[in-house]
């Protein structure tokens, strides 16, 4: 007689448990949410970080953010170079 080890199973997720969209809710990252203040300085450190000569994408990742998301900032908030 051979003998039968269990395997584990890792539990399920999703509709499976009953609570469906919570449990992968639960899972997600949540996304963080910045206030104005962290936006208008990471807005100004990327127009430093442009006028150093980094390209955008050099400066988005710096920043921890995406393209739409600076884009998106620095439609709302508007940019920070002074005009001569």
């Amino acid at each position: 007689m051979t003998a039968v080890i269990p395997v584990p199973v890792p539990p399920q997720t999703g509709p499976k448990l009953g609570r469906g969209f919570w449990v992968e809710r639960e899972l997600e990252v949540p996304r963080q949410r910045y206030t104005p203040e962290p936006i208008i300085t990471k807005l100004r450190q990327a127009e430093v970080e442009l006028v150093r000569g980094q390209t955008t994408a050099e400066v988005w990742r710096k920043l921890g953010t995406s393209e739409q998301t600076y884009s998106r900032w620095r439609k709302e908030y508007g940019v920070f170079r002074r005009i001569s």
